[in-house]
């Protein structure tokens, strides 16, 4: 994934975010456990899990 891809859509992103100011590591669980269930009921491939984690704590660690 092009790297000036991914900063210009992370800035999108937390521009128009409304995260509360600290999320929590239990925060963070439950969200990747609701992920894993989802992802399982739709069949998603692992793969698709692991983007999706490095997403969330891509924008965790800007956002915080």
């Amino acid at each position: 994934m092009d790297s000036a891809y991914l900063n210009r859509i992370m800035q999108q992103l937390l521009q128009n975010s409304n995260l509360p100011i600290s999320i929590t590591d239990g925060m963070r669980r439950v969200l990747l456990r609701w992920l894993i269930q989802v992802g399982g009921k739709f069949q998603v491939k692992n793969e698709t899990i692991h983007i999706c984690t490095q997403i969330i704590d891509y924008v965790l660690l800007f956002d915080n």
